[in-house]
C-alpha cells in the first residue's frame, strides 16, 4: 500500500473546474455567465517541487449597464510540499480591459494534527470583482487564518481578508465556521457547517462601479447528506443533497433570508480519477432586491 501511495505521489495532476450560472437579475454577479479554471502540475523533483500552469476565464453579462465582459488569466507557478508546508509562487498575467502581470504566494503551514495556518497575498487579487475590473480597478489581497481540528468529525476555521482597491477603496473581511458530522453509518453520512461572514467598504456605495456595500453579514448554516449509492473496491458512486440557510444583513437594507439547495453526483472512477458535478439554486439579496441564481458546475481529479 506504501508502494502505491508513492507511486500516486510522483504522478503527473491535473485540476479543472468549469461553472454555468444563471441569474435571474444579474445586477451584481452578472447574468448568463459562465467560468472554467484548469491547473497542470508535473511530476515532483527533488521529492518536493512541482511547476504547474494554469489558465482561467470568466465572463458576465451586466443588462443593467448594457455591457458583457470577460477576463482571462493565464499562471505559471511552482508549488512546494512538504509534511508541514504547502507554498505556491505563482506569476500571473490578466487580460481584461488592458494586459496585467501579477504575482502571488499562498500556502498553508500544518504546524500539527489540529492546527494550520492558510495564508497568501496577490498583487492583483481575484477578490477584485469583474465589475470593477471592467471600469480598470485592481487591487492587492492579503489573507491570514487558521483551522483547528479536534478530529475528523469536528473543525473550526477563520479567515481575514484584506484588499486595498486602487481607486481608494479598502475591503476587509472576516469568515469564521464550524464544521460537525452529525450522521455516519457504512453508506450515509451528514455533515453540518454553521458559517459567520463580515464584510465592509470603505468607499462610499454611491461612487464605485462595482457592489461595495458599507458593512455585511451573514449567518447560516448548511446540511451536506451524502449517500454512498454504489462501490467497487476503490470505484464508488455518491449522492449528495445539500440545504442551507440564514440571514443576510446589508446596511441601509436591513436583514433578509437567504437559502441555497444542491444536487451533486461524486464519482471515484480509481484512485487517479475523481469526477464531481452538480446543480445548485442560490436565493440571495443585494441592495434588497431579490436575485435568484442557478449554477451547473463540474470539477474533476486526474492523476497520470
Amino acid at each position: 500500500r506504501l508502494v502505491r501511495s508513492w507511486e500516486l505521489q510522483n504522478k503527473r495532476e491535473l485540476v479543472a473546474y468549469a461553472g454555468f450560472p444563471r441569474t435571474d437579475a444579474g445586477k451584481i454577479s452578472g447574468r448568463d455567465e459562465y467560468e472554467y479554471d484548469i491547473a497542470v502540475y508535473s511530476q515532483p523533483f527533488n521529492d518536493h517541487w512541482r511547476v504547474y500552469a494554469g489558465l482561467g476565464y470568466w465572463t458576465g453579462d451586466y443588462p443593467d449597464d448594457g455591457y458583457n465582459d470577460s477576463e482571462t488569466r493565464y499562471a505559471l507557478g511552482v508549488q512546494y510540499r512538504a509534511r508541514q508546508l504547502t507554498l505556491n509562487a505563482q506569476l500571473n498575467l490578466n487580460d481584461i480591459d488592458k494586459t496585467r502581470f501579477a504575482a502571488s504566494v499562498f500556502g498553508a503551514w500544518t504546524i500539527d494534527d489540529h492546527w494550520s495556518i492558510p495564508f497568501g497575498f496577490s498583487s492583483d487579487s481575484q477578490e477584485v470583482p469583474l465589475a470593477a475590473r471592467r471600469h480598470g480597478v485592481t487591487g492587492t489581497g492579503t489573507e491570514l487564518g487558521f483551522r483547528y481540528w479536534w478530529n475528523e468529525l469536528r473543525s473550526l476555521y477563520f479567515l481575514g481578508k484584506y484588499v486595498d482597491f486602487d481607486d481608494g477603496n479598502v475591503k476587509t473581511s472576516v469568515q469564521m465556521g464550524l464544521h460537525q458530522r452529525v450522521m455516519t453509518t457504512p453508506n450515509h453520512k451528514i455533515d453540518a457547517w454553521v458559517d459567520a461572514y463580515y464584510a465592509a467598504n470603505t468607499i462610499d456605495p454611491a461612487d464605485a462601479p462595482y457592489w461595495a456595500p458599507k458593512s455585511q453579514y451573514e449567518f447560516g448554516v448548511t446540511f451536506d447528506y451524502a449517500w454512498r449509492t454504489w462501490q467497487k473496491y476503490e470505484k464508488s458512486f455518491t449522492q449528495h443533497f445539500i440545504v442551507g440557510g440564514g440571514v443576510f444583513w446589508q446596511q441601509d437594507y436591513g436583514s433578509d433570508f437567504v437559502w441555497r439547495l444542491g444536487y451533486q453526483h461524486e464519482w471515484n472512477i480509481s484512485e487517479e480519477f475523481n469526477l464531481l458535478y452538480g446543480y445548485e439554486k442560490v436565493h440571495r439579496y443585494y441592495d434588497g432586491d431579490p436575485e435568484d441564481q442557478f449554477r451547473l458546475y463540474v470539477r474533476l481529479w486526474w492523476r497520470f
